[in-house]
């Protein structure tokens, strides 16, 4: 996935930008609709978290142009400390602790900001646009 490695940055970063939409799409669907189980919690965040990881070491892999390489170095950032906040829920939910559960999702939530941010500017800077017209 490296640019210069079969792809250009544009087309490498927007796979993984597709890949974080479906992340937020996916995460939003499940603190929004009816109440699992904690065991179900549990996994899905888990598996949050783990696609989290997989976005931010992929995005490690690209040649990012000067300009966006300061955008593209906080998101990575960004994407480790939200991971933390998904495993956190996981494990909350895993101990039946819905207060803890509850905190992580509000951490979560706030932090999640730090990714849109970036991610809006690396997609404007490059002319990608997202499907939803985000």
């Amino acid at each position: 996935m490296a640019s210069g490695c079969g792809g250009s940055f544009k087309s490498d970063y927007s796979r993984s930008d597709s890949q974080l939409e479906k992340l937020g799409t996916d995460l939003s669907q499940t603190v929004r609709t009816t109440h699992p189980t904690d065991a179900t919690l549990a996994s899905r965040f888990d598996g949050y978290a783990a696609r989290a990881r997989k976005i931010e070491s992929d995005l490690g892999k690209l040649t990012p142009p000067a300009k966006a390489k300061a955008d593209l170095t906080k998101l990575r950032a960004a994407l480790g400390v939200i991971a933390g906040d998904m495993s956190a829920a996981a494990s909350a939910a895993r101990a039946h602790n819905p207060r803890g559960y509850n905190a992580a999702v509000l951490k979560l939530y706030t932090d999640a900001a730090q990714v849109r941010s970036p991610s809006g500017a690396i997609r404007q800077m490059e002319g990608i646009k997202r499907k939803g017209g985000g």
